[in-house]
């Protein structure tokens, strides 16, 4: 799922990975965010190139993910 940081606002993660996405990219962002054994993974992917897991979210992920 591609959706913009302004989407990210008013889209209810939980029932966006419920109905089957695998995955959201922020296209204005540097972030994506996977659901891995039942926890958020957020990824920023110009930090490497794996799936590195960040430590600290960027404000508007946390806010979308409570």
């Amino acid at each position: 799922m591609f959706i913009t940081k302004k989407e990210l606002k008013n889209t209810n993660v939980a029932k966006a990975f419920k109905s089957g996405v695998n995955f959201i990219k922020i296209t204005d962002g540097r972030h994506e965010i996977f659901l891995v054994n039942g926890k958020y993974k957020v990824v920023d992917y110009k930090k490497g190139m794996g799936l590195s897991e960040e430590s600290q979210y960027p404000k508007y992920i946390k806010q979308a993910l409570n």
